[in-house]
């Protein structure tokens, strides 16, 4: 099944965070494949970004900012809490 099948993007679209082994076959499939530093480390030189953060210590929270800022969105956002 592809993962466009699940939801109304394209498999280009959609950025996926996994961080082993049973990951991958879905990680291939994702326009944007993002991994945990502490992640299976077959799995990091497959993968389009590996984060700075260990899986549990803000690795999810990094990719957050970096989507946000990529698409334009950073300042958007953070000025409703400053």
């Amino acid at each position: 099944m592809k993962l466009s099948d699940l939801c109304r993007f394209e498999d280009a679209q959609i950025a996926y965070m996994g961080d082993d082994l049973v990951d991958l076959p879905v990680l291939r499939q994702a326009g944007l494949s993002i991994c945990v530093a502490d992640s299976w480390p077959e799995l990091i030189s497959r993968i389009d970004m590996v984060t700075a953060a260990l899986g549990g210590r803000g690795a999810v929270r990094e990719v957050a900012d970096f989507l946000l800022k990529a698409q334009g969105k950073w300042s958007s956002v953070t000025k409703l809490f400053t």
